[in-house]
Parts: C-alpha cells; sequence; structure tokens
C-alpha cells in the first residue's frame, strides 16, 4: 500500500512537471485562431486585429485560419476535436454557441460544454433598417405601418435559421404579425433591399452602416437593450419593446481540457489587446463594439445569451430540417 502510495505521489510529480513545462514553454510555435466564417465579414476582422496585437504580446505568430460552412459548425467543431494545447482557438458567433444549434439539427459538437470561453472579443449590433419608401421616420411609426400593412413588407436576412431571421420573426411575435421572410446566401440581398424589393430587416451594423449613410436605407433602431455611443442618437429597440435584445457577438474559445494555466494567460492577454487603441480603432471603423469580457465573465455572458436564444427560438417555432 505505501508502494503505491509513493508511485502514484511521483506519477503526479511527473504530470505536475510536464505541465508546467509545457505552460512554460508556450507559445513555442503558432497560434491559430479559427474563423468558422470566410474573410472579410465582422467576426472574421475582429480576429484578424486581435491575431496582430497577440503575436506582438506573445512574441510568437497568432494567425486566422478560415474555416466556413453550415453556419459556422464546421469550424467549431474542427477546434472541439483539436488537442487542447492552447494552439488552436475558436473565434465563434452567437450562430455557432446559442443560435444554430436550437434551430439546426444536433451539430457534431456541445456548443457549451466543448469550449472553455476566453474572452468575449466584440459584440455585433444589429440595426432596424428599412427602405426609404416606408413612410415612418421613427420605430412607433414604424410598428404603426408594419402592423396595418403585414401583407406589403417583406423582411431579409442572410439564411433561414440565422439569427437575423429569428430577429425578424420575434418582431412578428411581439407584434402579432405575419410578414413574410425573405432568406438570402448572396450580395443580391443588399442590391434587392435598395431597389425596394425588400422593406425592412435586421442586419449587422458593418453591413447596413454604409448604405445608411449614403441615403439608400434608413436605420430606426439597434436591437439591443441600450443605446450605443458609436451609432450617436439612434435609440435603442428596447425603448419601444421591452427586452427585445437581439445583437451578434464574436467570442473566442479554447478546446475542453485545455491547461488552466494556458487558459489563464490567453484570458490575460486577450483582455491586454482588447485595450490597445490600435485594436479599438479597428472594431469602431467596422461598427463593432469590444467585447471586454474574460474569463468567468464571458461564461457568465454565454450562459444567459444561450438562456436567452433558446427561448426565442422556441417562442418563434423556427426551425431548419
Amino acid at each position: 500500500m505505501r508502494l503505491k502510495k509513493l508511485i502514484s505521489c511521483a506519477t503526479a510529480l511527473v504530470l505536475m512537471g510536464t505541465a508546467g513545462a509545457a505552460f512554460a514553454q508556450w507559445p513555442d510555435k503558432p497560434v491559430r485562431i479559427v474563423v468558422p466564417y470566410g474573410p472579410g465579414i465582422s467576426v472574421d476582422v475582429a480576429g484578424r486585429a486581435l491575431a496582430q496585437e497577440l503575436t506582438e504580446q506573445l512574441g510568437s505568430p497568432v494567425i486566422v485560419e478560415n474555416k466556413p460552412g453550415v453556419s459556422g459548425q464546421i469550424g467549431a467543431a474542427y477546434v472541439a476535436r483539436s488537442k487542447p494545447d492552447g494552439y488552436t482557438l475558436l473565434l465563434g458567433a452567437s450562430a455557432t454557441h446559442v443560435v444554430s444549434p436550437h434551430v439546426l439539427p444536433a451539430p457534431d459538437y456541445d456548443p457549451i460544454n466543448d469550449f472553455v470561453p476566453l474572452a468575449l472579443v466584440a459584440r455585433v449590433p444589429n440595426i432596424l433598417v428599412i427602405h426609404p419608401s416606408i413612410p415612418a421616420k421613427t420605430v412607433p411609426e414604424f410598428l404603426t405601418y408594419a402592423k396595418a400593412h403585414p401583407d406589403e413588407m417583406m423582411f431579409a436576412s442572410y439564411g433561414q435559421g440565422s439569427n437575423l431571421h429569428l430577429a425578424g420573426e420575434l418582431l412578428n411575435l411581439r407584434l402579432g404579425t405575419h410578414m413574410q421572410h425573405i432568406p438570402y446566401n448572396s450580395t443580391a440581398l443588399s442590391t434587392d433591399f435598395v431597389a425596394g424589393r425588400i422593406q425592412w430587416m435586421f442586419d449587422n451594423a458593418n453591413a447596413a452602416m454604409p448604405l445608411v449613410k449614403a441615403g439608400k436605407l434608413r436605420a430606426l433602431a439597434v436591437a439591443s437593450e441600450d443605446k450605443l455611443a458609436s451609432f450617436g442618437d439612434l435609440p435603442a429597440m428596447s425603448d419601444f419593446l421591452p427586452d427585445f435584445s437581439v445583437n451578434a457577438w464574436a467570442l473566442l474559445s479554447a478546446p475542453k481540457g485545455t491547461p488552466s494555466d494556458i487558459v489563464d494567460r490567453l484570458s490575460v492577454e486577450v483582455g491586454k489587446a482588447m485595450q490597445s487603441a490600435r485594436m479599438q480603432k479597428v472594431l469602431e471603423e467596422q461598427f463593432l463594439v469590444p467585447g471586454l469580457l474574460t474569463g468567468a465573465d464571458a461564461k457568465t455572458f454565454l450562459d444567459s445569451e444561450n438562456a436567452k436564444w433558446e427561448k426565442i427560438v422556441k417562442d418563434t417555432g423556427v426551425t431548419v430540417q
């Protein structure tokens, strides 16, 4: 018995020493941030800005690798199955963690338990935008018009079951209307919207605001609980419909089982990167808002968002087979 105890203690010391050595050497090769979408969208932009900051802070290359497909599920599943050594991370989004898993068939990963949240990197504001032909200049005017003309009001999104689709259906639910949803998966959405073939939608601010500034669309509200300073006087949807919040976000995670020392180091480094004036400038230019939540706070945020979107999906009845 005493011999077994000594062997057990010796084994534990060896393992602790190995883990400590691994942490002391980390990172000794490039760290990959997997973005489960194509280049150029808001999550990708945030990921590249973060990678630049981390490369300088860690003194080792941090690169972005795009793995798009199935609303982000292909890239997320890849990271979930990766070795938990701190070298493969996921910059997921509301879609990969809390929207698509409740709408699409069960993904090949557990969106909550297969990852360790490191930091909320950015919030991706969605805004309510309408075609200028709609005679409404405020949210109350739009809601009144929509309830009076539901058969004339078509809204768009970038895909069935997306958070933008769910945002529109939530508005339908709150108004008691059945305005028709038109899903798109191409740049034709902007063309059709500007041409007036689509009357309104909730859209990512970085996609919609250039058209708003050009006078081709009209912005009415930010789809959040509170106003955002970067959008000036644009009100929050919750000013008119209590608790109406359907923003997107980008969350950096590591695979479950990543050593706690590396998790803690990454959380600290990402938190530092998000304070960088250079990174904040990049986010601001893309109409993104710094996340500024790390570690346990990021986990609490993820859990609350999961509960919120699960309820939205259940209440709206949206499913994709």
